[in-house]
């Protein structure tokens, strides 16, 4: 089987590309590369809540390096993904399965291209109830923890709204909500290379999803300084409810 992942640079989406590499199939990957330490200004609040975020991810994913295992490479810069030229992909574009994680926004003939080969995307957070930017953060904030984790589903035209293949929720051994939201991504994946593993992910039956169940559609603007002051100011343990089966499609639970 022939693997292609769009995705980014950070810790979490090396450690994907690792993961993919390693099922021994051959695998493409086309990489935005994203430079996080430049995108706030020192101590504003925003780099202060980011701070947290990235300490968690290398608690988590370490300090990922590329294996280069059975791997293909296309570096291209943060939000080129839909300027590509289509000859560059030619290699990427002939694979049996593919995978979306942590792109930016792609459209046009790529994002055509990739709904007629059902590729799959990794949405960290949980579909139709939170959908858009940082989920698991509003999650949290609108004291939904038992509504933190990923959801797996056909890629579309609208944002976090193709067929649900399954949810996945993160163990619960993590102290803290930065942890715990990271957490979730390490859990998609472990879910993820599993179903590929086995081969049954070629066979799930995918779900619509439904608006009513929808909570919050969220907005990078909506990540205000008001919003970070209030959630950091208020930053405690996790208290974990107990999940209620009903509320998830085809629900993978990480232990």
């Amino acid at each position: 089987m022939k693997i292609t992942i769009f995705t980014s640079n950070s810790n979490r989406h090396i450690n994907l590309i690792n993961k993919l590499s390693s099922l021994g199939h051959e695998c493409c990957a086309v990489i935005e590369n994203k430079k996080i330490s430049k995108a706030f200004k020192k101590n504003s609040l925003k780099d202060k809540y980011f701070k947290k975020v990235i300490k968690s991810e290398k608690k988590i994913f370490n300090n990922a390096q590329l294996f280069k295992k059975n791997l293909s490479l296309l570096n291209i810069s943060w939000g080129k993904i839909n300027f590509i030229n289509k000859k560059k992909l030619n290699g990427f574009l002939n694979s049996d399965l593919y995978i979306v994680f942590g792109t930016s926004y792609i459209k046009g003939w790529l994002i055509n291209h990739l709904i007629k080969k059902k590729a799959i995307n990794i949405h960290i957070g949980l579909s139709p109830y939170y959908r858009g930017a940082a989920c698991n953060f509003w999650a949290v904030y609108d004291n939904n923890p038992h509504l933190v984790g990923a959801t797996i589903h056909y890629l579309g035209k609208v944002i976090d709204k193709g067929k649900i293949l399954f949810h996945v929720l993160p163990s619960k051994k993590y102290k803290n909500d930065f942890d715990f939201t990271m957490g979730s991504v390490l859990s998609a994946q472990k879910a993820l290379i599993s179903k590929i593993r086995n081969k049954t992910i070629l066979n799930m039956r995918p779900s619509s999803h439904n608006k009513q169940k929808e909570i919050r559609y969220s907005r990078i603007k909506d990540f205000n300084n008001s919003i970070i002051k209030d959630y950091l100011k208020r930053n405690k343990k996790i208290l974990f409810p107990k999940y209620d089966k009903k509320n998830y499609i085809n629900p993978y639970f990480d232990k």
